[in-house]
């Protein structure tokens, strides 16, 4: 009985030549008797989509593997005359921008996401309020714009006494009032003052756009004064030339950091020691965790003053070393 079934020999091509047409490459043929390929022309044939098969061919340097539906094409690159590689050159990484410790060095729109930016008012009152006055609550508006914020803070802390608005300005002068009360609501503080809005643009005109600004600081007598947007920051000083800045004394008085132009600090440690309640903890009369007072500087010697009477001298420690830590 003649039997339908085809011989290996036969059912090769068929296999190839399904695998050729999935992968669009011409089909070669092996010669069993010299071993030596040659080229065929052949029509591709339609893929059998029913009858689950697993069949490994090794023929010429052509490996595949057919399971099911799902045909995988091996070693294609290995047909005579076919190249597939592709050659791609090495890119050396590119190296970040080295950045200098000031802002206004930086390129422009490099730092958007780093340093942000917004349109609205700012008032610095450390000369103006007591240090020892408690709670405050600073209230900025603008009128003409609808534009006013709140700011809570108090005078003896490591925070700065001061607030501010948002506010959507332009070129235009506008009229700014502040206005400050302690938590029992009595006004202890209160100004107005007409300021012209300066571009604000710490990262650059590409980054920041017509971005404005108003910088304000009250001096001791009360009076507003406007600052330069891009000029760089400086420190409030009173009539003695002195600087406010605090003194950490959780783990009692031991250091001081004093805030530089830059943006730094610079530390210094308390010259006999550790003053303390014996415990670790801050010597009576002091604020805990930290004593806002003025410090001057002679030298590498800084004096802290307070309104509480307390006088404390302070030496810069060397820039390689650091205040000894709590405990």
């Amino acid at each position: 009985m003649a039997s339908s079934s085809r011989s290996d020999a036969d059912a090769l091509p068929d296999i190839r030549d399904l695998l050729c047409a999935a992968s669009n490459v011409q089909p070669v043929e092996a010669d069993p008797a010299s071993a030596v390929l040659r080229r065929r022309s052949i029509a591709p044939r339609p893929l059998l989509g029913t009858r689950r098969r697993t069949v490994v061919v090794v023929s010429a340097g052509l490996v595949a593997v057919a399971a099911g539906t799902a045909l995988v094409l091996a070693a294609v690159n290995a047909l005579p005359g076919t190249d597939r590689s592709v050659s791609t050159p090495a890119v050396a990484p590119s190296e970040p921008p080295a950045l200098s410790d000031d802002p206004h060095d930086w390129p422009e729109g490099l730092v958007c996401t780093l340093i942000g930016n917004a349109e609205g008012v700012s008032v610095d009152l450390t000369l103006a309020l007591p240090l020892e006055g408690g709670d405050y609550y600073a209230t900025v508006s603008v009128p003409s714009l609808g534009a006013s914020a709140t700011t809570g803070f108090a005078g003896n802390d490591g925070y700065g006494l001061g607030g501010g608005t948002e506010a959507n300005l332009t070129s235009t002068p506008v009229e700014v009032d502040v206005s400050v009360a302690t938590e029992r609501g009595d006004v202890v503080y209160q100004r107005s003052v007409v300021a012209t809005p300066q571009l604000h643009q710490p990262n650059g005109a590409a980054c920041d756009g017509e971005n404005y600004a108003i910088r304000l600081v009250a001096d001791r007598d009360g009076d507003l004064r406007q600052l330069d947007n891009n000029a760089r920051w400086q420190p409030p000083r009173d009539e003695q030339g002195r600087t406010s800045d605090i003194v950490w004394t959780a783990c009692g008085v031991r250091w001081l950091t004093l805030s530089q132009p830059d943006g730094t600090g610079v530390d210094y440690e308390r010259v006999g020691g550790v003053l303390d309640d014996g415990a670790g903890g801050p010597p009576p009369g002091w604020n805990t965790p930290a004593q806002r007072g003025w410090v001057s500087v002679d030298g590498d010697v800084a004096t802290f003053q307070d309104e509480r009477g307390h006088t404390e001298r302070f030496q810069r420690v060397p820039a390689d070393e650091f205040p000894q830590p709590c405990g």
